[in-house]
């Protein structure tokens, strides 16, 4: 059975964080190119021809009505597939093994469609049985009504070594002291960890 030794995540920030994902940064510029003034992209303004290289680290989720929504996988590329075992077309996040993984992921895009606005992380998952640590953007795409309706997901191909990825989530993530109205020092706690 497989167990979690470690998962951790922090946000990226889109302005100063990505210097060192230049695919990130592709998706990104090209995601705003498609909002042509919009808050949001449609779904039908992407054309898998315009970002080619990155295709095979692409995910496309179907954001499914609800309260909260659940995330179902339309399509992933072959990198995907072979990171995780598989295709995980029609699968949802908390089929992803292992099941904390999973909700990691699932929080991950909630956040992303509570917020209307493209999401970067650093992810490190170390397991009896695999060891993964990467960055990836989630792009939101829009329905008629101003929801959210897709996600675009790109993993990053480069600066995704172990050390990377837990210096970059160790800095993000570091307590912060803060003062209470008394002037006690207290530290913010960053529950995007698991």
């Amino acid at each position: 059975m497989e167990r979690v030794h470690r998962i951790k995540s922090a946000e990226i920030g889109l302005d100063n964080g990505l210097s060192d994902y230049p695919d990130l940064v592709l998706a990104l510029e090209y995601w705003g190119c498609l909002c042509d003034g919009r808050r949001l992209p449609p779904r039908g303004a992407l054309d898998p021809a315009d970002i080619k290289p990155l295709l095979p680290r692409v995910m496309l989720v179907d954001v499914l009505p609800g309260e909260p929504p659940r995330f179902r996988y339309r399509l992933s590329g072959t990198a995907i597939c072979n990171a995780h075992g598989g295709d995980l077309k029609d699968l949802y996040p908390e089929d992803m093994r292992p099941t904390e993984y999973g909700r990691l992921v699932g929080r991950h895009y909630l956040e992303c469609c509570e917020r209307c606005e493209p999401l970067t992380h650093v992810i490190v998952l170390q397991t009896t049985e695999k060891q993964w640590s990467y960055a990836r953007v989630i792009l939101p795409f829009g329905d008629a009504e101003g929801g959210v309706s897709h996600l675009l997901v790109v993993d990053s191909e480069h600066g995704n070594s172990l050390a990377e990825c837990l210096d970059r989530i160790d800095a993000r993530c570091a307590p912060k002291p803060q003062r209470l109205s008394e002037g006690r020092p207290f530290h913010v706690v960053d529950h995007s960890l698991v």
